[in-house]
């Protein structure tokens, strides 16, 4: 299954995260710097979409 976690990045999604992924699920994780995040490396990262201007 695949599982959207908001505030991934942040003191617990990051144990969500990884609990989530450890026991077969597939995450996505919208996240602002994926590159500095510390999630694990199976986790989906997309930044949020701009507002067009």
């Amino acid at each position: 299954m695949t599982i959207l976690v908001t505030s991934a990045t942040g003191m617990v999604g990051r144990h969500v995260v990884t609990a989530l992924v450890r026991t077969g699920h597939r995450v996505r994780a919208p996240t602002r710097t994926p590159t500095a995040s510390s999630l694990p490396r199976t986790t989906q990262q997309r930044l949020p979409r701009q507002p067009r201007t």
